[in-house]
């Protein structure tokens, strides 16, 4: 294994013991918070060890990594009908190797005089040409050789291309059809039974051709990607005008590939996407994209799985992606054994992929050997809204997973009969093994709150009024001790206003506190009223005036105002120790 697939694994280590997480109080709110916490936890730490375990049980597996050095630079594979060889394609080689479980060992050597250097491109025949092999060069020339009865010779040598040619193709269903996509702009078709020039050129009227793919399923129907970002689907049968055209990708389109069902195709192209795309739907948007950190060169769906694709990076990076179209943020696994970019890939089966690269090394790896990030992130997860809701998700059991796959199947004596998928189908929906849900916290009530913050005074001068009129805000929503609280605020910091007593001269008793600045005082003017039934803001708290004063005009009773003292005193002496610790 390289020093990077090292350095990788070591990122996803896990510490020997789950983290602890803090506690809360005993409110009952912060208890569900605590329980749902704790919940998560759990969940997230089990799910990330067995997911470990299971990672190295499977690295632990009798499976190896097949390695053999070519000694050249790689550019282009492809594999025999029956897939027990491969031709590998580059600057200075080309050559068929045999491929078993155990080793791999060189079959041919191709290379001769009469060949081009440098390929672009490799296909093998298959069907009447499974004993042909064509390469597509830089100086436009395609080369057939025929490998049958353990003899190489080159069958036949085209040259109708005034530029390199990309990529080959032959037909899936008739070999003896070869197909070209050239950097002329246009698109070349032989039948290799007739030693005549192109049957059919095709011309996109767009800019280089840099890849065409035959549909397995329709053997006259192919896609072509060019350098302007368009993709065009052409039928054979009708060579002067394409069927379709999609304005697929920024920049170049650099790969295709049909998917099984025979509709769909996936693309990728220098915007660093993999587009997924409906050939018979009139819809102009891709039906999936998978985004990627850098250009995409090769694409290829995966065997048997439907909704997995592998792709490869044009640059800067080693790796190939497995791709999940239904969780298709990040890849479900990858394979980190290639030094250099890879330049071609190929699925051997369904789990074995046969890769080539500018490292000069062909490589054949396991899916089960793979890296797998997906399952190394935890399935559970948490989040709180400003609403004071905490959505979250946890893994479901495996007891519950495979009681919801029994409720979806009909009773044993139900004539009505079940629609299965097709294993080559794209699935539309996704089944999720996790178990979300929400829980509504009680702490917080958004629509008061935003009354509250709509109709507050948070600036004001006149600090006394500001107040007054919040706490009459906060009341109307029977937020009464809010209400008390701007009270408070009011007292504590506000200017009182002149304050008319003669309403409240028939109230007065033998016990009342204020005979020196009553009304009915005739020695008191009503300038000194003012003086003593008002607090200066500049002036220290007197709390006797204080007093005195809630208890004429606010009218609380001699208890209440007790306590209510009591809060602002505290209050009073926290502010004064603030201020002298400040200064």
């Amino acid at each position: 294994m390289s020093d990077r697939s090292k350095k990788v694994g070591r990122l996803f280590e896990r510490p020997s013991t789950p983290p602890s997480w803090p506690s809360f109080g005993q409110t009952p709110e912060t208890d569900l918070t605590t329980n749902l916490f704790s919940l998560t936890a759990n969940h997230v730490w089990n799910n990330t060890n067995r997911s470990s375990e299971n990672q190295l049980s499977e690295k632990e597996q009798n499976i190896s990594v097949l390695k053999h050095n070519l000694n050249s630079s790689l550019t282009a594979l492809s594999a025999s009908p029956d897939h027990n060889h491969i031709v590998i394609a580059g600057r200075e080689v080309l050559k068929v190797l045999n491929v078993s479980e155990r080793e791999i060992t060189e079959e041919f050597n191709l290379k001769n005089r009469h060949l081009n250097k440098y390929s672009n491109d490799v296909k093998w025949g298959n069907t009447s040409t499974r004993n042909k092999i064509a390469t597509a060069a830089t100086n436009g020339s395609i080369a057939i050789l025929d490998v049958g009865n353990g003899r190489t010779r080159i069958d036949r040598k085209i040259d109708e291309h005034s530029r390199a040619v990309n990529r080959i193709c032959f037909n899936p269903t008739n070999g003896s059809i070869l197909l070209s996509a050239s950097q002329d702009c246009t698109m070349k078709l032989w039948d290799l039974r007739e030693q005549e020039p192109a049957k059919f050129t095709f011309e996109g009227k767009c800019e280089n051709v840099r890849d065409v793919q035959f549909n397995s399923i329709n053997q006259n129907d192919f896609a072509a990607a060019f350098e302007n970002g368009a993709i065009q689907k052409w039928d054979i049968r009708k060579p002067k005008i394409h069927e379709r055209k999609l304005n697929a990708h920024l920049g170049s389109v650099l790969a295709l590939d049909w998917h099984s069902d025979g509709r769909t195709i996936a693309s990728g192209g220098r915007d660093k996407l993999i587009k997924i795309w409906d050939m018979n739907s009139d819809s102009r948007r891709p039906g999936d994209v998978i985004h990627s950190m850098t250009s995409i060169a090769r694409v290829q769906w995966r065997p048997d799985h439907p909704n997995e694709i592998a792709s490869c990076a044009l640059l800067s990076d080693n790796r190939i992606f497995i791709w999940n179209l239904r969780r298709p943020f990040i890849a479900s696994y990858y394979f980190d054994e290639h030094e250099d970019v890879p330049t071609g890939f190929l699925w051997h089966d369904s789990d074995v992929l046969w890769s080539c690269s500018k490292d000069k090394f062909f490589i054949q790896q396991d899916i089960a050997c793979s890296y797998r990030p997906l399952s190394l992130l935890s399935k559970c997860s948490i989040g709180w809204s400003v609403y004071d809701n905490i959505a979250f998700s946890i893994e479901k059991s495996a007891d519950l997973i495979a009681e919801d796959q029994s409720r979806s199947m009909p009773p044993s004596g139900n004539r009505i009969t079940q629609r299965r998928t097709s294993p080559n189908v794209i699935e539309t929906h996704n089944e999720f093994q996790q178990k979300t849900g929400i829980a509504s916290l009680l702490t917080f009530d958004h629509k008061t709150f935003s009354y509250l913050a709509e109709n507050y005074i948070i600036s004001s001068h006149d600090i006394w009024s500001a107040c007054e009129h919040n706490a009459k805000i906060a009341w109307d929503v029977q937020r009464f001790r809010t209400a008390q609280t701007w009270k408070i605020i009011q007292l504590l910091y506000g200017i009182l206003e002149p304050v008319d007593n003669s309403a409240h001269n028939d109230k007065e008793s033998p016990n009342n506190l204020l005979n020196d600045s009553s009304p009915a005082n005739p020695s008191k003017s009503s300038h000194e009223i003012k003086e003593s039934d008002s607090i200066k803001h500049n002036e220290p708290l007197d709390v006797v005036s204080l007093f005195k004063y809630l208890l004429v005009t606010e009218h609380y009773s001699y208890l209440t105002l007790l306590n209510r003292m009591k809060l602002m005193l505290i209050h009073y002496m926290m502010m004064t120790m603030t201020m002298d610790l400040v200064k």
